[in-house]
């Protein structure tokens, strides 16, 4: 599997109040026939806010895994419906 670091910011602005958050990922990926294996390693944040940790795609699924079409262009989400119920 290929590891990455990302690190980045943002600011969100809720009820007026502005947040200025950084975070970084730790991530895996491995590419199979037709599947795409994407795993959040590590997160983090300096963001004590629950909601904008819980608006956070990667940091709720944990681990993606994406169907590809013939050109290697993701198609749909294997485990759409299990990270949904998260």
């Amino acid at each position: 599997m290929d590891r990455y670091f990302i690190e980045g910011k943002n600011k969100i602005i809720n009820g007026g109040v502005v947040h200025k958050i950084h975070y970084s990922y730790e991530i895996e990926f491995e590419k199979k026939i037709k599947e795409l294996y994407f795993k959040v390693l590590d997160y983090k944040t300096n963001s004590d806010d629950i909601l904008v940790n819980k608006i956070n795609l990667l940091f709720l699924a944990k681990e993606l895994v994406f169907f590809l079409d013939n050109n290697d262009r993701i198609v749909s989400v294997k485990n759409y419906l299990e990270i949904q119920k998260k």
